[in-house]
């Protein structure tokens, strides 16, 4: 099956997802704002959740982004490391049913998840955990009891176990997050700072995951030129939810905060505390006001921004004061990003009439780093990571190198995302001109991470598609691919000239074809023709003898074409 990667604004990569904007996203005030009334918004009634259209152009003014309630790993904001709970020596197994929590529950959650089971993984066994539970007995043909006994926890490949270490090696909990973890390092690359003032807000006060960074401040920037004081803003912190564990024991990666995402903020705690309202008198929770210091207006800009606002409460929050709930969670502090990295993009572009692109990039020392284009598109001289999900041993893998949207000519090589010693490009595995759309095969050697780098000379959009990947063989010694440096053997610009029609040349410097190999695998590009033809690679021997019957490369006048060809270095 082929596995498309998309290095526009939204390509997946190996230690980071995509986002979209620096953080230094300059804001013009808003007069109108300026003059809003700062009455405590106490009763608030939710707006209508937007519909799919609007999220996606990005115009959800006056509606309210809830997203399709989906991790954030599948609206492509990649998926962190976890500090896992381990299960430590098994012992005797106990029945578990309802009442019971632990590391040993969290295991039984994540395996019926992964058995198709819909439940939520939080380590405690309430009714939802039964029902989960009864259903997988009745899929095994055993007793539906909801009580998970030896024979269903042997079939879900769960034990027992006694003197777990936590937090797992690699997180360091702090009291309050794992930031700065050696475990978390990659994935903290993804969080960035603002670098420039955001109103009244200070350089480096807010960080959050970059792909929502210009949504942060066309938020900030406005409630602050609008008047609004902030004195604390808490952003990115590596923990779990405030209603479960925060140092996540016994606990999975579904009890993240979104916090830990970097798409969640808290403004002004202490005037804005998060509280379980309940009526003193037996009435709705809903007719309770709310302790805020949060105007109206600042919801609504916060809502044009596509953040959700905590004060309208969670699962089982109030749409109006005059619905009945006994109980109801607010979180007036709190202010989130449920959408997608697409429609993120959206909506700066709706509210700005402009988006900006950000991805990580591999510098030629081989350090990541986060790099932004205000055109959108990558620029020239960024090395772009690409993470291929190769399987366990793979060498090398077969992808198809589409580029679009070029202004202007380029090329692009796949490489390693190591250090670079050369920078000057030795071969190419793509080459495009300005409004061409172009694909090339390519066979590129992949690291132990399973991913490579796509260096582009030019600015230019790049698609990839997984193709396949070459393994070692089963017999022992031998292999399927063999890699060896990649590196340019022949061009006639610089050596020797055009070639004639009708004439062959024979390709020199193949010393590192490796003894006993019967072809190589070479990218051909023809630069510049005088008119329409064709090329065929093939051994000196043939070609002497008899006219070509197949080409490699098919080209018009005046094109750079290039194409990949297996060509045979005997018969």
């Amino acid at each position: 099956m082929q596995r498309r990667q998309l290095i526009r604004g939204l390509i997946a990569v190996a230690l980071m997802p995509i986002g979209l904007a620096t953080a230094a996203t300059t804001i013009a005030p808003n007069q109108a704002i300026a003059a809003a009334d700062m009455t405590p918004w106490t009763f608030p009634t939710m707006p209508p959740v937007c519909t799919a259209a609007r999220a996606d152009a990005g115009d959800v003014a006056g509606c309210m982004l809830r997203g399709s309630n989906s991790p954030p790993p599948e609206r492509g904001f990649g998926t962190p490391p976890f500090p896992t709970t381990n299960l430590g020596t098994p012992v005797e197994w106990l029945d578990l049913g309802i009442g019971a929590s632990g590391s040993v529950v969290t295991a039984v959650q994540t395996a019926l998840k992964a058995a198709g089971m819909n439940l939520s993984v939080d380590g405690d066994y309430g009714p939802q955990t039964a029902a989960a539970v009864s259903t997988y007995q009745s899929t095994k043909a055993i007793p539906m009891t909801g009580i998970v006994n030896g024979e269903t926890a042997t079939l879900l490949g769960v034990n027992n176990s006694a003197g777990g270490d936590f937090p797992p090696l690699g997180f360091n909990w702090s009291g309050w997050g794992y930031n700065g973890s050696p475990a978390l390092a990659a994935w903290e690359t993804t969080m960035v700072r603002n670098t420039t003032p955001w109103g009244k807000v200070v350089a480096g006060r807010v960080q959050g995951n970059v792909a929502i960074m210009d949504l942060y401040a066309g938020f900030i920037t406005e409630i602050s030129n609008g008047g609004y004081a902030i004195g604390d803003i808490g952003s990115y912190v590596f923990r779990c939810t405030s209603t479960t564990r925060k140092d996540c024991r016994d606990l999975s990666v579904d009890a993240l905060s979104n916090h830990a995402w970097g798409l969640a903020m808290d403004i002004n705690t202490a005037a804005n505390p998060q509280v379980n309202y309940r009526s003193p008198d037996g009435g709705s929770a809903c007719s309770v006001a709310m302790k805020t210091d949060m105007p109206k207006w600042i919801v609504d800009v916060a809502q044009r921004w596509g953040l959700y606002w905590g004060g309208y409460g969670w699962t089982n929050g109030c749409k109006s004061p005059t619905d009945t709930k006994s109980t109801t969670m607010r979180d007036p502090m709190h202010f989130e990003f449920n959408g997608s990295v697409d429609q993120a993009r959206a909506i700066v572009a709706h509210n700005l009439g402009t988006t900006k692109l950000c991805i990580p990039i591999v510098g030629d020392d081989g350090v990541t780093r986060t790099a932004c284009s205000d055109s959108g598109t990558p620029l020239g001289g960024w090395r772009i990571p690409v993470d291929v999900g190769a399987p366990a041993g793979a060498m090398a893998v077969l992808v198809n190198i589409t580029l679009t949207g070029a202004p202007g000519p380029g090329f692009v090589t796949a490489e390693s995302c190591g250090a670079v010693a050369q920078p000057a490009r030795q071969w190419s595995n793509g080459n495009f001109a300005g409004g061409q759309t172009v694909a090339n095969l390519s066979v590129v050697p992949i690291d132990g991470s399973g991913r490579f780098c796509i260096y582009i000379s030019g600015p230019v959009h790049s698609i990839v598609d997984v193709q396949g990947f070459f393994a070692p063989a089963r017999m022992p010694g031998t292999a399927g691919f063999v890699a060896v440096e990649q590196r340019r053997v022949l061009d006639t610009r610089s050596a020797g000239g055009a070639l004639l029609a009708n004439r062959g040349t024979s390709l020199p410097n193949l010393d590192t074809v490796p003894a006993g190999a019967t072809a190589v695998l070479l990218n051909a590009t023809v630069v510049a023709p005088t008119g329409p033809g064709y090329l065929t690679a093939d051994t000196c021997a043939r070609l002497a003898a008899t006219a070509p019957t197949s080409s490699n490369v098919n080209f018009g006048a005046n094109a750079t074409v290039a194409n990949l060809a297996v060509v045979p270095l005997v018969g």
